[in-house]
């Protein structure tokens, strides 16, 4: 729409919902406004206004239409876009859901490789706490007869207080410490729990390797004996029949060494069934072991019975 204001020198071209013109300006009211001057000396023989007019309007006309090819254009453009988005995204999603697979499977695998090790350090940690709770009466009697020790010297409670710990911490049906006497250099059984005559007299004083006690005092090392029919320290020995009579099948015996490794004595507990005791059991023995060989190697004796 072109209209002429009441001077005759102005228009207002209007096109479509916007007001057309020059110079531009945006309204609030969302109309694009254009005023301009007339020519104050109209063309030869055509009135002033409508001359003006037909050329404002050829030049809204190609505005317009140059407006319309850039919003096509741009329309193309993001449209273009989105398609590459979607496409990027699915490609994205694709290797995602890739990514994830890759994952379960190394998780697969881990747990595949964790149950082939065993017991992981986790594990084992807490296995070793529960062990420590359940000995924790005994460890703690230990404790007091350290301290008591330290002032009456009384080696027997002490002793008995070790063979109750190792005892209860390799869940053992049967138990015995031994000392070292450095003249005969034989281990001696002082304290024992659940066997009989026959097997005190004959392990009363061991000072070979026919019995797992005696091969741990040579080596310093622990020895443990899953199944004492089978196994080679006791196989064609009396040491076996002895063992058997006295219904032991399993035996592990820990040397009480001091930190210099100075040997004081063995401790062994046995068990009905072949058995295996675990590490974080064996810790425990190591520990409550140790302590006890400091404790009997301050005595004046030495530890020697």
């Amino acid at each position: 729409m072109v209209t002429t204001a009441p001077d005759g020198k102005r228009c207002i071209v209007c096109a479509g919902p916007l007001v057309l013109g020059a110079p531009v300006v945006f309204r609030p009211t969302g109309v694009l406004h254009l005023e301009c001057y007339l020519p104050s000396v109209p063309e030869p023989g055509v009135p002033a206004a409508e001359s003006f007019r037909a050329r404002q309007l050829m030049r809204i006309t190609r505005r317009t239409v140059g407006l319309l090819d850039r919003l096509e254009k741009s329309c193309d453009a993001m449209r273009s876009q989105t398609e590459s988005l979607v496409t990027a995204s699915g490609e994205r999603i694709k290797h995602s859901k890739a990514l994830a697979a890759a994952v379960l499977a190394r998780v697969d695998r881990s747990r595949a490789r964790r149950a082939a090790l065993g017991p992981t350090v986790l594990t084992s940690v807490l296995a070793d706490a529960d062990a420590a709770a359940e000995v924790l009466s005994s460890l703690v009697k230990l404790q007091e007869m350290g301290r008591r020790f330290a002032s009456d010297r009384d080696r027997g409670a002490l002793i008995e207080a070790l063979l109750d710990a190792a005892t209860l911490a390799t869940r053992a049906d049967f138990g015995n410490v031994q000392l070292l006497r450095p003249s005969t250099l034989a281990l001696e059984i002082v304290a024992q729990r659940g066997f009989g005559a026959e097997f005190l007299a004959f392990f009363g004083e061991v000072r070979d390797e026919a019995a797992a006690c005696g091969v741990s005092m040579r080596t310093r090392q622990r020895v443990t004996v899953e199944d004492v029919e089978t196994h080679p320290i006791f196989a064609g020995r009396p040491a076996q029949a002895v063992l058997l009579r006295a219904g032991v099948r399993a035996v592990q015996s820990t040397p009480l060494v001091t930190r210099s490794g100075e040997l004081v004595g063995m401790v062994s507990t046995h068990f009905r069934v072949p058995h295996r005791v675990p590490a974080y059991r064996l810790r425990l023995v190591d520990i409550i072991g140790r302590q006890v060989a400091e404790l009997l190697r301050s005595s004046p004796d030495g530890g020697a019975s």
